[in-house]
This record gives C-alpha cells, sequence and structure tokens, in this order.
C-alpha cells in the first residue's frame, strides 16, 4: 500500500526539486533563509501568506475548501447584484 505524503511533505519535496537555492527561494519570496530552514528541518510549518509566496516561485497551485467555497459565495454574490441591478434598472425605466 503506497502512503501519500503529509502536506508539508509534499512542499518540502517541491522545495528540494525546484532547483532553486534556499537563497534565491528567499530573495524572490522575501520568506526569510531562517523560515525557510526551520521549515525543511521539521522544527515548524509556514503559514498560509508564505505559502502563497512560494507557490509561484514553486509552479505550485494551492486550492483549499476555503477558496472553493469563496468562489461559489462570490459567483452567488455576482448573480445577486446582477439581479438587484437590473430590478434598478427597471424601475428607472418604468418611472420615464
Amino acid at each position: 500500500m503506497v502512503q501519500s505524503l503529509r502536506f508539508s511533505d509534499q512542499i518540502r519535496t517541491a522545495i528540494d526539486q525546484s532547483g532553486i537555492s534556499r537563497y534565491a527561494l528567499s530573495k524572490r519570496t522575501g520568506v526569510t533563509q531562517a523560515a525557510l530552514c526551520r521549515f525543511m528541518q521539521g522544527k515548524c510549518g509556514l503559514t498560509t501568506d508564505t505559502l502563497d509566496r512560494l507557490a509561484p516561485e514553486l509552479s505550485l497551485v494551492l486550492a483549499t475548501d476555503a477558496l472553493y467555497a469563496e468562489t461559489v459565495a462570490g459567483k452567488a454574490r455576482k448573480r445577486v447584484n446582477y439581479a438587484t441591478t437590473t430590478a434598478i434598472a427597471r424601475k428607472r425605466s418604468a418611472r420615464r
């Protein structure tokens, strides 16, 4: 049975396989070398903000249930805004 890697291990693997030095990754993303070192040694985790900065440099796309929910909610808001705008436009044209 194949055991999948934990998320943090997947990120460590992506960093190792990227071919980008930790120094260069630090400079490109603004994440300190110390934070990257501690993460790579398993001494600490990464914040979502840090992951968001690392992901493009590592050619990763991060998705969460919250992101999905936000996208769905945004589409629902657009529908409501469109319906509201249409109703207001009808009221204005009826007044003329």
